[in-house]
This record gives structure tokens, C-alpha cells and sequence, in this order.
């Protein structure tokens, strides 16, 4: 089946081959299983252009450093045992979503870099358990036991303030929501997130409301009548002190602080071998190492001299 990408909507489908009956037969016949899949070696490393194309680099020790991070992770993951409980709340999605089947073969990490920089963006990406839908993530085991999941909760303003040496609950009192604005109640959270967010990843305030419009679209979160206008300036109100790095691109930059944070995570907990599944900002592990993960995960802000440390959430 052909892919598509619609530039208007922002919206496609990856091209994709799907198996007919008489390949199952053969299958049935072989006894073959997941086990029997052979995945070659991929680069774990991975820089991109601009245009959002591929370009070669040349390894130096830091990047030799992080793909000797990952490549332990990986073989760490492949070890373990990572599956999906049934659930008859995921069969119905997945019966009546086709295009979203999870592929379980797809366990192994890489990082991808930006504009030819190894200091933009730089976040984990692969496996299956990125790509299924957040809340189906809580039937997903680690060695026949199941999980949680842990989350920094507003991460890239509490990485914004850290910049300008701010610690958010000094600033703001504890407890304040950074994705909290005056007039607007808690149903309104999403929304505000993802404008905020997208306000660190646009260059321009311009076309901000069909930008947001859009990305509330793709979470599946969008309603009429939203007032982006008023969103906007109360979020510009309220983190004035951050007014230099709105609609700047400096999205990218805090993402290769994230995957700093993240890369932490992974080294400790991989050489305790204690498998982690990493989903950017936040970390899914077996319930007996919660408390473990927890630990680990305010200490990687002491170690990489973070002083907002945002509050840490249980999924």
C-alpha cells in the first residue's frame, strides 16, 4: 500500500507491506516465531540535516562514548522479555484501528541529531512501545511483570528557567502548574501544553493559531472555538521572564538537554541491569524498581546542574 503526505493537513500514512494468507500457511508450516526475525545491524547514531536528511559525520570520542551507551541498552532490552498484556479495551482499539497494530519486533533504540549538530535534539527513537497510543502503555510488562510509569511533568519550561538560574517553585510557589493560565480551568491543560510547546518550536509567532490548530488535530485533542489568541498572550504573560526564547526554535536545544537526562537514566539503570523503557521524558520500568527509578531520575538533575527540578509524576 502506497504512503502519502498531505503538506495541507500535515497529516500521512507510511507506505506498507502487509502479509497475505498464504504467507501465514508458510509461516504455520515452518513453525516459525518472532525469534526467527533477523534484524540487521542499524546506526545507532544518527545526524540529520536541515532539510531533515541523513549526512555522514565522523565518530569522535563523545560519540563513540554515547554509542557504546546505547549499543549496552539495546543488548540489555534484547535480553529482556517486553510485551503487551491482552486487554479487551486494546483489542477493540486495535480492531477498529488497523493502520495502528503494534509490531513487537521493534525493540531496539537509536538517536537522531538535527541540523547537523550534535547538540540539537539527540532524543531516543524505535521501539514498539513509542509508538502505541499513551494509554495503552499500562499493560505493557517487563519480564512477565508489570509496570509503571514515571514522568517529568512540564519539563522543557523547567529547563528554560533553569537556563536563566530560576527555580520554578521559588518563582512561582509549590505545586504551580507551568501549563496553568489564569481564566482558563484544568480541562484546558492539553490544549495550553501544546501551545506552549509549540511556541518553543516555532521560529515565528506567525500562523501560531493554525500551527496549534494542527498539532491538537494529530493528539486528537482538538475542539472548536479555542481562543489561541488569548492563550497566547497569558502564556507570554506569565513566563515573561522566558520571553527571549518564545518563537525561537529553541525546541531542539531542549531536546538534546532531555536526551542528556535521558541518556543518565539508561547508563545507571543499564548498568544495574534493570531494563527501562525510555519515552522521552518520561521512563517505564518493572513496579519493584519504581522507587529505584524515582531516585535516579532526581539525581540525573543534581549531576547535570539542572536547578528546576520539575515534579515527577506516576502515570
Amino acid at each position: 500500500y502506497t504512503g502519502y503526505f498531505d503538506r495541507e493537513t500535515q497529516r500521512g500514512k507510511q507506505s506498507r507491506i502487509v502479509t497475505q494468507y498464504p504467507l501465514f500457511q508458510l509461516i504455520e508450516k515452518h513453525t516459525l516465531s518472532v525469534t526467527d526475525v533477523i534484524h540487521l545491524p542499524s546506526e545507532s547514531i544518527r545526524l540529520k540535516n536541515e532539510k531533515k536528511m541523513l549526512i555522514d559525520y565522523e565518530d569522535t570520542p563523545l560519540i563513540n562514548k554515547m554509542r557504546g551507551i546505547i549499543t549496552k541498552y539495546n543488548k540489555l532490552l534484547e535480553k529482556s522479555s517486553i510485551t503487551l498484556l491482552p486487554s479487551k479495551e486494546l483489542q477493540d482499539y486495535l480492531s477498529n484501528n488497523e493502520d495502528d497494530v503494534v509490531d513487537l519486533t521493534l525493540q531496539s533504540y537509536h538517536r537522531i541529531f538535527s541540523n547537523s549538530s550534535f547538540t540539537l535534539h539527540g532524543r531516543y527513537y524505535g521501539p514498539w512501545w513509542q509508538s502505541i497510543k499513551k494509554e495503552f502503555r499500562k499493560y505493557i510488562t517487563i519480564n512477565n511483570t508489570k509496570t509503571v510509569e514515571l514522568d517529568y511533568s512540564s519539563l522543557h519550561l523547567h529547563l528554560l528557567y533553569s537556563k536563566l538560574n530560576i527555580n520554578y517553585e521559588e518563582e512561582f510557589g509549590k505545586g504551580d502548574d507551568p501549563y496553568s493560565l489564569e481564566g482558563f480551568d484544568s480541562s484546558y491543560r492539553p490544549i495550553i501544553k501544546v501551545a506552549t510547546l509549540t511556541s518553543l518550536n516555532m521560529k515565528t509567532a506567525k500562523y501560531f493559531s493554525q500551527t496549534v490548530a494542527s498539532r491538537l488535530r494529530k493528539e486528537g485533542i482538538f475542539q472548536e472555538h479555542i481562543p489561541y489568541k488569548e492563550i497566547k498572550n497569558k502564556m507570554l504573560a506569565k513566563h515573561h521572564k522566558l520571553k527571549d526564547y518564545f518563537f525561537t526554535g529553541v525546541g531542539l536545544e531542549l531536546m538534546f538537554k532531555d536526551s542528556c537526562i535521558s541518556e543518565y537514566i539508561i547508563r545507571k539503570m543499564t548498568n544495574k541491569k534493570i531494563p527501562i523503557l525510555s519515552i522521552h521524558d518520561s521512563y517505564v520500568v518493572a513496579v519493584p524498581y519504581k522507587e529505584l527509578l524515582l531516585s535516579v531520575m532526581l539525581k540525573a538533575f543534581k549531576s547535570l546542574k539542572i536547578k528546576s527540578i520539575p515534579s515527577i509524576k506516576c502515570k
